[in-house]
């Protein structure tokens, strides 16, 4: 047979052939675990020493020190833990940090690739402060977690709890979002106060955008005149609860600025009627965020409206 006859062959062969898109079987019994693992990952825009990381970490958790940790990518590990109430117990008192950058931990699940595992957000305690006690419960607690972030709980356990100088709420927050550092909250017969908020174990962040995991220096948002110069930054080391002597020099300007003012104008205002005082019944006035004219306004700061007494 000549070689053309042989090619021939072939390709009259090829034609016929059918693929299949079946999947494999494969074996659907779960593999019985005696680990707990919590993946770790270290926010910061520069690679760091994975054995400092261990030895750090496992020194502020106290874990065991044959806990397995094995390297998963950069400034990423994964502590296999052999206890589920250490993996609670860590992930409740988060967020943890390394040299002053904050850290993103979650638990890793049997059930989930390690690509399920959602390291864009971060859970911390905020501090709200100036919120009239009237206003102090759990529904409003929630919907001003969920502009700070995204509500995860509050500590109001007693009324006792209502008398303190901040209301703390669990919140988390996407990593890309940088921080607020106030909401405007509108209180009965239309008066505008600043809630200055405040986080708890709050690691490193940009003083110019506000967003945690790398510093002013290398910030794309970064001006030129900002180098060596701390009057030209958005943020600064108010935005800790530890650094509570430190006031944020902002806040008194907030209510000073004119109604035109795009930082805190919204779109419209709905002016609310006169109302009961607060409780549990009637929580609070907040009821609905109006929309704004400039970006800075919502990466720092949220208005609050009251429509809750709006005819119908």
């Amino acid at each position: 047979m000549e070689d053309s006859d042989i090619l021939t062959n072939l390709i009259d062969k090829t034609t016929h052939l059918e693929f299949s898109d079946d999947e494999a079987p494969i074996d659907q019994t779960p593999n019985p675990t005696t680990h707990f693992p919590i993946v770790a990952k270290v926010l910061c825009d520069k690679p760091l020493n994975h054995n400092a990381i261990k030895a750090t970490l496992s020194k502020a958790w106290n874990i065991p020190p044959k806990t397995t940790i094995n390297a998963i990518t950069q400034n990423t590990l994964v502590f296999l833990l052999e206890n589920e109430d250490d993996c609670r117990r860590i992930w409740r008192q988060s967020p943890w940090s390394f040299r002053g950058n904050l850290i993103v931990s979650k638990p890793w699940y049997p059930e989930e690739a390690l690509a399920d595992v959602d390291l864009s957000k971060y859970q911390i305690w905020a501090q709200v402060i100036g919120l009239p006690v009237v206003h102090v419960n759990k529904k409003s607690a929630e919907k001003i977690g969920n502009l700070i972030g995204k509500f995860i709980g509050t500590d109001l356990a007693t009324d006792s709890h209502r008398w303190r100088k901040a209301l703390r709420i669990r919140t988390e927050i996407d990593v890309a979002n940088p921080l607020k550092d106030h909401i405007i909250f509108r209180c009965q017969g239309n008066r505008k106060i600043v809630l200055e908020i405040r986080y708890e174990r709050l690691g490193d962040f940009c003083h110019v955008c506000g967003i945690v995991g790398h510093k002013f220096t290398t910030c794309p948002e970064n001006p030129k005149s900002a180098e060596g110069s701390n009057h030209h930054f958005r943020f600064g080391p108010w935005l800790k609860a530890e650094n509570d002597p430190i006031p944020n020099p902002f806040i008194p300007t907030y209510l000073q600025r004119p109604d035109s003012d795009p930082l805190i104008a919204p779109l419209a205002i709905n002016k609310p009627k006169p109302s009961e005082p607060a409780g549990e019944d009637n929580p609070s006035p907040i009821l609905n965020v109006t929309k704004v004219r400039t970006p800075m306004f919502t990466q720092n700061g949220v208005e609050l409206v009251d429509d809750s007494k709006k005819e119908k």
